[in-house]
């Protein structure tokens, strides 16, 4: 039980010091079921007997492809396999070690070891448990507790508002939507439903009304739990565990029972519909999780077959995935993915193809439906959670995280478990003939494992990565020293892209070493890598423009945007250089748009060409809209020469101009640009009047008031330009700044128009929502002086020398107030105050 508990807790058992604890917990009970006196023996069906032996030769097969072999050897089994190993010292001009693995990261496949027999432990331990009475009664109570705590503890951290896993453990980045022993929300789901999937087989044979009422209410709270994680696809298996509980349970009990049970069926189901109608309706978070129509994982896997062919008979070794997949993915993002998402793909791409069709032949055979239906009392539970996390693996992978391997183990030793039929003439297998000397073994072999998994844990690929990082652009580490760990990097994980690229980044950041050779390498074992590109843009950046413009196009191509909008445009004299930066994928809107800004103002002419290619490639770019609209006003506006039939440049702003309103119906941009370009062209009271109905109809009627004011002003319709500005300062604000920009715009176009002492009460409205800005501050101080209104000059003075105590002006400008202030005492019918 401690050990199934702490496989989950210990955030999954994914971390490699937890996953210790969790395989010795395990590792005590096997001992206790195995090698305590008075043991009896027991006679184990096929079904148990062809598990051990598949975890058994798996775990074998694991271990074998962390042994260290010669290059030449491995290449004629693996080629692929030796030629990244051949490689994986290029940046460094060296060839491979003479002696390589079968797996390309032999640290991450000795960890996969110790998984595998943690499991095999599990299994074994849990299948014996089921030959003594009420045993498999027993495991089935542990999975489903083992759910709820889980569960419980899901809840409970957001309610107290805890941001550390058990008070113990802080995420070190936001890896989840929740804050619980397992973060991620799919694996938390996989996790839950096993239990769930388990409760329901419980519940369909409870006895007493009493049992059945407990584990209903277990039932509903764990199927409240799965929608308030929110995985699709892990309510789907919830569902599909049900249903195979439900047809299971309705074939072994056709006939008049069954009629009789439909009753205590209809009024489960009627109360899991509510308990997830409340769930969903009392949560933002589960709704938009669970309504998402993200498919992006099922490219993610499709690509994830191109290891297969390069790889096909010995796969990359187990737990290489991450560091190998880059070299075979495509498309623009730069992401980094652990894992497939894909049970046939993590086995076929880790294991090879034979191995993974051997193991999944061999466990469709040991848990066929015979299994569960010849049994007296059916586990029907704990098979269905096994379809359930089978099917849910196919676009997850809960399958890699120890804490629900480990309950699945139990479930499958459940499924399994019982004795076989002694007229069947069954010969005992030798793990249970010898299951002494076996548990021996298995023990013996999971403390080597579990050495060699903690004296590598430092070496493990997150480690690496974290250290080669701080230490690429530390210049306290020596050149030498960041050598000598990239290389043990290099070696430990040879097909990691990452090490090369943090190689080639110290290179150009500290100029202490090659960049091109580890750039190469980088981009060998990643083509999709845009911080190389970066990099390389950078190196070339004085020497080879051209060049470098190349590489920030290929940054941008592969979505890596840093750099580029502050760092390219520098590299443009004209459009045709610039369109040397703009990628022909879904980025080069986002290129040009970044150009269009940067180069308006050095080369305007340029700018408009990039905006009308914009236009081009994204129709519906409100950038551009705007911007060439604001080009046809100021032509306008200045009588350009190339605007001399001056309809048809009101009609092309016009047009422009509606475009936007089309895009942005409930915005003031497109109708204000529209108006500015009817006054513009000799239409002042109707742009006047247009701009005004539009201003009731936005959502940013406050932007468009004021728009509304300039305009007024610019064209000389001031009639109602005062109340306009009123308008504008007693206009509603969601937030104190919005408020503060209103009474500001008010008090500045007041000032504007020669209205200083109206303007003096806004100023002082917008510095008592502000009291913290210098800016407004000043100009409140340098207009209440102007104005020679004391009072309010002392406030804008006083508030001034306690934000900025350093600065002397401030503190005398004080005294002189109060001073005024003070001779105003005695001269009656004279104020300091605004009016």
């Amino acid at each position: 039980m401690l050990g199934v508990l702490t496989a989950g807790v210990a955030i999954g058992g994914v971390h490699t010091q937890a996953l210790a604890f969790v395989s010795a917990f395990s590792g005590l009970a096997m001992g206790f079921a195995f090698l305590a006196p008075g043991a009896r023996p027991f006679l184990p069906k096929p079904s148990a007997t062809a598990i051990v032996a598949l975890g058994a030769g798996l775990v074998a097969f694991t271990w074998a492809t962390t042994l260290p072999l010669p290059r030449g050897i491995v290449a004629s089994l693996a080629p692929a396999t030796a030629d990244v190993w051949d490689r994986c010292l290029r940046g460094f001009g060296e060839g491979g070690p003479s002696l390589v693995t079968l797996s390309l990261d032999p640290t991450a496949t000795r960890v996969e070891v110790l998984r595998g027999l943690t499991y095999l432990m599990v299994f074994a331990t849990a299948h014996r448990m089921t030959h003594a009475q009420g045993g498999t009664e027993l495991l089935e109570r542990i999975v489903v507790g083992a759910a709820l705590f889980m569960a419980a503890a899901t809840i409970l951290h957001p309610v107290v508002g805890a941001e550390q896993v058990l008070g113990l453990y802080r995420p070190k980045s936001e890896f989840g939507t929740h804050i619980a022993p397992i973060l991620n929300a799919n694996h938390l789901s996989g996790y839950l439903n096993l239990g769930l999937a388990t409760g329901l087989g419980v519940l369909a044979g409870a006895r007493s009304s009493r049992e059945r009422l407990v584990v209903l209410g277990v039932v509903l709270f764990l199927l409240g739990m799965e929608l308030y994680v929110g995985s699709r696809a892990g309510v789907a298996s919830t569902l599909l565990s049900a249903l195979v509980v439900g047809v299971l349970h309705h074939r072994l009990r056709r006939g008049q029972r069954a009629g009789l049970r439909a009753a205590p069926v209809l009024v489960f189901a009627a109360m899991a519909v509510g308990v997830g109608l409340l769930v969903v309706a009392s949560s933002e978070q589960a709704r938009v999780e669970l309504g998402s129509r993200d498919v992006s994982k099922l490219e993610t896997i499709r690509q994830s077959f191109r290891i297969v062919p390069p790889h096909f008979v010995f796969g990359v070794g187990r737990g290489a995935f991450e560091s190998v997949f880059p070299a075979y993915r495509t498309g623009e993002g730069f992401v980094t993915v652990t894992h497939p998402e894909n049970v046939v793909a993590q086995w076929s791409t880790e294991w090879g193809v034979p191995a993974a069709i051997l193991a999944f032949v061999l466990l469709a055979r040991a848990l066929a439906p015979k299994e569960v239906l010849s049994r007296a009392k059916p586990p029907l539970g704990a098979y269905a959670a096994l379809i359930g996390l089978a099917v849910h693996n196919l676009v997850d992978f809960s399958t890699e995280l120890p804490g629900a391997m480990v309950l699945a183990s139990v479930c499958a030793a459940i499924v399994t478990g019982g004795s076989a039929d002694p007229a069947s003439r069954t010969r005992r297998p030798a793990w249970a003939r010898a299951s002494r000397p076996f548990a021996a073994v298995v023990l013996a072999l999971v403390g080597v494992a579990m050495v060699m998994a903690l004296s590598g844990a430092k070496g493990e690929l997150y480690a690496d990565q974290d250290a080669l990082r701080h230490a690429a652009l530390d210049k306290g580490v020596p050149r030498a020293a960041f050598d000598a760990r990239l290389r043990a990097a290099s070696l430990r994980h040879p097909g990691e892209p990452y090490f090369p690229y943090v190689a080639a980044l110290r290179g150009q950041a500290l100029r202490d070493g090659p960049i091109l050779p580890f750039a190469a390498r980088a981009l060998e074992r990643s083509p999709t890598y845009g911080p190389v590109h970066l990099v390389l843009a950078r190196t070339f950046y004085r020497s080879i423009p051209s060049q470098a413009r190349l590489e920030y196009r290929l940054a941008m191509a592969q979505q890596f945007a840093e750099g580029f909008e502050n760092e390219a445009p520098r590299l443009v004299s004209d459009f045709d250089e610039a369109m040397e930066l703009v990628p022909d994928n879904s980025q080069g809107p986002n290129a040009l748009e970044f150009l269009a800004r940067k180069l308006g103002d050095r080369l305007p002419a340029t700018r408009v060409m990039l905006d009308e290619e914009l236009l081009r490639r994204a129709p519906r770019s409100e950038g551009a809209l705007t911007r060439l609209a604001h080009d046809v006003l100021l032509d306008l506006r200045q009588d350009a020469p190339w605007c001399h039939d001056r309809r048809a440049c009101e009609a092309r702003g016009q047009e422009l101009a509606a475009r936007l309103r089309d895009l942005s119906p409930n915005t003031c941009e497109g109708y204000a640009i529209a108006a500015e370009i009817r006054a513009a062209a000799g239409s002042p009271k109707d742009a006047i009047h247009d701009l005004e109905e539009a201003s009731a109809r936005v959502d940013d009627r406050t932007d468009c008031l004021m728009r509304l004011v300039q305009l007024m002003d610019a064209t000389g319709q001031t009639s109602e330009i005062d109340a306009t500005i009123d308008r504008v300062a007693n206009a509603g604000c969601v937030s104190p700044g919005e408020c503060v920009e209103q009474f500001a715009f008010a008090a500045r176009t007041l000032v504007e128009r020669g209205k200083p002492r109206r303007a003096v009460a806004f100023y002082r409205k917008a510095v008592d929502r502000a009291p913290d800005n210098d800016d407004l501050l000043l100009e409140y101080a340098r207009l209440a002086s102007e104005l020679e209104l004391h009072a309010e000059t002392l406030h804008a003075y006083t508030r001034l020398s306690e934000l900025h105590p350093e600065v002397p002006e401030y503190a005398k400008r004080v005294a002189e107030e109060k001073d005024n202030l003070a001779r105003l005492r005695f001269a009656p019918g004279v104020g300091g105050g605004a009016p």
